[in-house]
This record gives structure tokens, sequence and C-alpha cells, in this order.
């Protein structure tokens, strides 16, 4: 009976013949998350990003957009990872949201952006906003608020004593619990929310009832998510306000200078047969003027925006959505990779998992790039994903560098399944 032939090695033998420690490449093509490595192999396009960060942390305007364009495996989703990391480790005073998907409707976006900032710590900046302004209130002996929602004799005088008004305003959920127990009209309680933060922070009473809202039901509600903020899924008018808004919360409680929200796979918006190019057309046009209404509030918060796109939806974003595309300023075009940037990549990553760094492809043969197809060598993720494949090959025999003919056999695999995907 035939068996499979596999070496039983621990990981730090497994790759010594080679004269790594590891297999430094990805085995899928995507780098980790957090990066382990980071390389720009383009140095234009290194620098489009970082004049735009420049442009972005000086806040020289209020709201700013570009586009980062390349083909499938390119590198779109590693350029927005490595910003949303770099900034976290190096600017803690801008606030960075990855939005992996951008759905099916400015809802959807919406919701994404809801969730990477994470709904809890939405409801505690809006808590810690109301309790502030209520306590202002309270100290200059302003209590029609507290009557609007206590309108009862008794209630009138028990339940803020001069001491306890820290106490019992120190978290929504005990502050809730003891309205709960004195029959407060939910009602009141949502207007008495709205005004105060509407006073606080600026905004439309719309935006400040969806906030009020948000912070009621998490607490009282069995189950909560982004779309028991709004009646209907559908109705998507107003929620680019209520995105501003939030933006305009963190720049007040958490004194952010600035914030970017990388958007990723955006050809699922243009391209998707989910989508009419009405309904296509109406996400982006909302995504303009979420953009328009923060540049109008130029003072308070800059917002940051770079959306992920392939060429062909880029053309159709052009054509259906001019003014979203205007807004967006000049493209980042990530490029075929040239022969000098595979190898950079290629050595980069070698010297991750070499004891001492070198200038060399070794294990890799000389010429190495020169036996591969061009849909492999140009396009980094085809690139690492292959590289791995013949390191582990060659691992797996015991072998101390990576044959030609290692490489042809694999590169004829490849050409074989690369067929047949086309077909």
């Amino acid at each position: 009976m035939e068996t499979l032939k596999i070496n039983r090695l621990p990981p730090d033998k497994a790759y010594e013949s080679l004269g790594l420690t590891r297999n430094p490449f990805p085995s899928d093509g995507t780098p980790l998350d957090p990066p382990r490595i980071v390389v720009y192999p383009d140095e234009q396009l290194k620098q489009e990003l970082e004049n735009f960060l420049s442009s972005l942390l000086h806040r020289d305007s209020g709201a700013k957009g570009r586009v980062l364009i390349g083909n499938y495996g390119s590198g779109k989703t590693y350029y927005l990872k490595n910003l949303q990391y770099f900034l976290g480790k190096e600017f803690p005073e801008v606030a960075t949201f990855y939005v992996e998907h951008p759905g099916y409707g400015f809802h959807d976006f919406c919701g994404s952006v809801v969730g990477a900032i994470g709904l809890a710590n939405i409801t505690k900046k809006v808590w810690s906003i109301i309790k502030e302004e209520l306590l202002k209130k309270l100290e200059k002996g302003n209590t029609d608020w507290y009557f609007n929602l206590f309108p009862s004799s008794q209630d009138k005088l028990s339940m803020f004593p001069k001491m306890e008004y820290s106490q019992i305003l120190s978290d929504y959920r005990n502050f809730l619990d003891q309205a709960k127990k004195r029959k407060a009209d939910p009602v009141a309680i949502l207007s008495v929310f709205s005004k105060t933060l509407e006073e606080a922070l600026g905004q439309s009473e719309g935006a400040m009832h969806k906030l009020s809202r948000l912070l009621i039901d998490s607490h009282y509600g069995s189950y909560f998510d982004w779309q028991d903020i709004s009646t209907s899924k559908q109705k998507e008018i107003g929620d680019y306000e209520f995105l501003a808004t939030i933006f305009l919360l963190l720049a007040k409680t958490d004194k952010f200078k600035s914030i970017l929200i990388l958007v990723d796979e955006f050809e699922e918006v243009t391209a998707s047969e989910r989508f009419s190019s009405k309904e296509a057309t109406n996400y982006e046009y909302t995504i303009r003027r979420l953009l328009d209404l923060i540049s109008r509030r130029v003072n308070e918060v800059s917002l940051g925006m770079i959306v992920a796109m392939t060429p062909a939806a880029w053309n159709l974003t052009n054509q259906y959505c001019k003014p979203l595309a205007s807004r967006l300023l000049r493209p980042i075009w990530i490029k075929p990779l040239s022969e000098e940037h595979a190898l950079k990549i290629i050595k980069t990553y070698l010297n991750d998992a070499r004891k001492t760094a070198d200038d060399s492809t070794t294990p890799l043969p000389q010429g190495f790039l020169t036996l591969l197809p061009e849909f492999v060598k140009d396009n980094p993720r085809n690139l690492l994903n292959y590289c791995h494949e013949v390191i582990e090959a060659a691992a797996n025999n015991q072998a101390t560098v990576v044959s030609d003919s290692l490489v042809k056999q694999y590169v004829d695999r490849w050409k074989a399944e690369f067929a047949t995907e086309e077909k």
C-alpha cells in the first residue's frame, strides 16, 4: 500500500537545509495581519501614500480622499492593512478604521464602520457627553430635564440628592435602570438625551436621535445590532449625517485630530450583480455627501478616505458618479511588479527567515524570475504563494537549494491551473 511521504521534523529543523529558520512566504500569498514584513517595492506608490497621510495629519482641509487602484492580487489589501498598522503604532492621534467589504448599500457601509469602531465604544462615548452636560445643568440648578423625565412629586427630590449626582450618572446602565424603576417615559428620555447631545455636538436632531436610540437600545434590547438603529434597512437617507456625527463624537471625546477610513474591495459596488446601476450610483453619491459634510466642518475633524478597487471599477465610478471620482482626486496606481520590484519582495521575505541577512535569492536559483511566467512574477499574491510552494517542496525533500527542475515543475502546474481558471 502506498502512503504519503512527509518528513517528520521539528519546525526549527525543517528548513535548516535551505539556510532558513522557516518558510517566510505566506501560504496563500496574503501577508500576516498585523504585518510581520513591510515592504514597498514601488517607491512612487510609497511617496503617494506618504503625501496623502501628511496632508491628512496637517489638516489642510476638512475631508480628502484617494482611490487605490490595482488588479486582483496586486496588494491593495496589503497596503491598506499596512497603513492601519503604521498609523495605530506611530500616530495614535489618528483614528483608523478598515472596512473589509463595502456591503450592498451605504447602510451596510455605515454599519461596517460602526462595527470597526465598536458599538460598546460608541455608547460609552455618547454617555460620557450626556453625563457631563447633565451634571453641569444640575450643578447650575437647572432641573428642567429632570422634571420632564420624572413628573411625579415624590421623585422630584428623591432621585438626585446632591451627593449622589456623580454616582447615579456614572454609568448609563445604572441611570436607565433607575429611570425604568420610576417608569420614566422612554420618549422623554430620548428627547432629553437628543437635546443634550444636540447642544454639545451642534448636530441635527435626527442624528442625535439615532445616537440616543443606540445608547438606550444597547441596554434594553435583548438582541442588538446595527439594524436596530433604523426601522428600515432600505432607508438610507441621513445615514451619512449619522456617520459624520460619530466621527465628530470621536474627535470630541478622544481628541482625535484626524480620522481615516480604509475601504477595501469597492469593486463589489460597481461590479456586483446585486446592484443596479442606479443603486450603485446612489451609494457612491452618498459617500460623496459624507465627504462634503465633513469638509464643511474643517475646524472640528479631518476625515480621510482611501477606497481600493480594480481598474474596471474605477472606470465605472468615473462613468456613473463623476462627483465621487472628483472627491477622490488623483488615483494611486499599483503597477504590475517589475523584475526589480519582485526581487526586492523576495529578498525582504528571505532575509526575515535567515540568521544573517544578505542580498541573494538563495536558496532560490539564480535567474529565478526568468523561469516564471508573467502572471506569477508581476503579481505579488501569486509570487508569494508560488515561492511558498517551492520552498515547502524543497524543505520536504531536505534539499539544500530549490532546483531549476523543481521551479519548472511548479510552473507547469501553475500554468495548467491558471488556464483552467480562465476558461
